[in-house]
């Protein structure tokens, strides 16, 4: 059943199916930085992307590679200068949530 536009979930997110997808995942990868403060920081300066959203498409949007997070997740790679400045950033944090230990 399709919902209709502007229809209220039950958790105050507001839209259809996929839009109220999108919602949570922004609320649990914004989680993830509080738990964590250094995961809600930007990879570097002039990046937007957070370490969280790095570590989230390791865990549940099944990367396994840095050049899968740089192409596919973030479309860091559009950038080649911000693809390059973020690379060792995302290799550190990918290794690290493939071990467990992010």
């Amino acid at each position: 059943m399709l919902a209709r536009p502007g229809r209220l979930y039950p958790t105050g997110l507001v839209g259809g199916p996929l839009v109220v997808a999108a919602q949570r995942r922004v609320v649990r990868v914004a989680a993830l930085g509080e738990v964590d403060t250094a995961l809600g920081k930007p990879l570097s300066a002039g990046i937007p992307i957070t370490a969280a959203e790095v570590v989230w498409a390791v865990r549940h949007e099944g990367a396994l590679s840095v050049e899968d997070v740089l192409e596919r997740r973030t479309r860091l790679s559009l950038v080649p200068a911000d693809a390059a400045t973020a690379q060792a950033r995302v290799r550190e944090l990918v290794d690290k949530s493939l071990t467990g230990l992010a």
